[in-house]
């Protein structure tokens, strides 16, 4: 045989041999990444049509609800995290009708997975304390913070809008407690923005759903919106959750104890964490930024990114963290409640890895805060965390010009 030739045949035989194992090998990280993703990801539970139908609990469309879920393990096996999704509200029957068309108002557009990370994470290392807790995602279909009720539904454009958002939280506590959620040892109350500020209005009424000895927190994140008037010196987001009120029959379905204290033309307070809080008899971890974006761009009405913000602008923008730190102050002054406040120009800490692992306010994350606090390793008086004070002065926040025009382009109050 021609050596040459040999040499050629040897050189393809190991080309041949290295790409077999090149593919094994990205065979088996590709199964470990799936295997991965399947673990990490939530699977959508429906809730069957007949139960949805007794307890007459339907999504904005008649569709029956539903949540994610994933099952916990080893020592986390009869610990749950309750998490409510957020995305908005919906302030007329055209906005309701809009929402009919998406997940955030139909279950048959939901998903059948829902990738998570940070306070949700199934890693360890990114989630130390809760990885292997069994987690409840509630997918958010009624557009008013689980809260609302009318019993007979509106008709818009020949489509049937139901607003049953109480009955839909009910029907699905109702639900998971005969899939495991009875026997719980831990329970954890979480959300984010519209599912962040209904854990105000639900935690004791949820906390009153389990027998005494089950350990109950509240971990609303984003979910503090202030009563405070745009930079027009408009009230345009107490009008706008008025109009929410109004809407969807909310009135009755409120923190009870903060109801009563209030005459029939003030129990629209009630919806803001700052006048529901006080009542709120459960532990509870505030997690939340003083220049929290959504809130800037859809409360205040502020909408440039810092780099380009006007004098006047600027002056709004630390004039609303003044109010925001003014109104949480009750939190910071409270023996019974932890907070976490931030100077991120961010929305949501819970949900992401980077916002619940990388971000520092008085040298510590969100997840070192939370889990110190929820098993005692520090005392609620050294849980208040309270960030400097001018836009942009935290290091470790996300203010980049890609990540604002990130949420300028979406310009959808659903998505944050």
């Amino acid at each position: 045989m021609n050596p040459a030739h040999h040499r050629q045949k040897c050189v393809r035989c190991i080309c041949n041999k290295w790409t077999i194992l090149t593919i094994l090998a990205f065979l088996t990280w590709l199964y470990r990444l799936i295997v991965y993703l399947s673990a990490s990801n939530l699977q959508l539970v429906l809730v069957p049509m007949e139960l949805a139908n007794e307890k007459r609990a339907y999504c904005l469309d008649g569709s029956a609800p539903g949540y994610y879920f994933r099952k916990g393990h080893d020592e986390g096996e009869n610990s749950w995290i309750l998490y409510l999704q957020g995305g908005g509200w919906c302030w007329n029957i055209s906005d309701c009708y809009e929402r009919t068309k998406g997940r955030y108002g139909s279950s048959n557009e939901m998903q059948g997975t829902l990738p998570v990370g940070g306070f949700l994470s199934n890693s360890a290392n990114s989630n130390p304390d809760f990885y292997n807790w069994n987690v409840a995602f509630f997918a958010y279909c009624d557009g008013a913070s689980f809260a609302g009720d009318v019993n007979v539904p509106l008709s818009y454009k020949g489509n049937t809008i139901y607003f049953r958002g109480k009955r839909v939280l009910d029907l699905l506590l109702d639900y998971l407690m005969d899939k495991g959620l009875s026997s719980a040892d831990r329970v954890i109350l979480s959300g984010m923005s519209a599912g962040g500020l209904a854990v105000y209005i639900h935690a004791d009424y949820i906390r009153n759903k389990f027998p005494p000895q089950t350990a109950f927190h509240a971990f609303p994140d984003a979910g503090y919106f202030p009563d405070v008037k745009n930079i027009t010196n408009h009230d345009h987001i107490k009008e706008a959750f008025q109009n929410v009120i109004r809407l969807q029959g909310i009135e009755n379905n409120l923190n009870t104890a903060c109801l009563a204290d209030q005459d029939i033309n003030s129990k629209w307070k009630c919806f803001f964490p700052q006048y529901t809080y006080p009542y709120v008899t459960t532990p509870m971890f505030v997690l939340n930024s003083a220049y929290d974006i959504w809130s800037l761009w859809y409360i205040l009405n502020v909408r440039c990114h810092i780099s380009a913000c006007d004098k006047d602008n600027l002056h709004h923008l630390t004039s609303y963290h003044d109010q925001f730190m003014q109104i949480a102050e009750p939190i910071y002054k409270s023996t019974k409640a932890a907070i976490y406040t931030s100077s991120c120009f961010s929305h949501v800490h819970t949900l992401q890895n980077t916002e619940w692992t990388k971000h520092l306010v008085n040298g510590t994350t969100p997840v070192a805060a939370f889990g110190d606090w929820y098993f005692g390793r520090k005392t609620v008086q050294q849980s208040k965390y309270w960030d400097c004070a001018t836009p942009a002065c935290n290091p470790t926040c996300d203010w980049t010009l890609n990540t604002f025009m990130y949420f300028a382009s979406s310009n959808s109050k659903y998505d944050f």
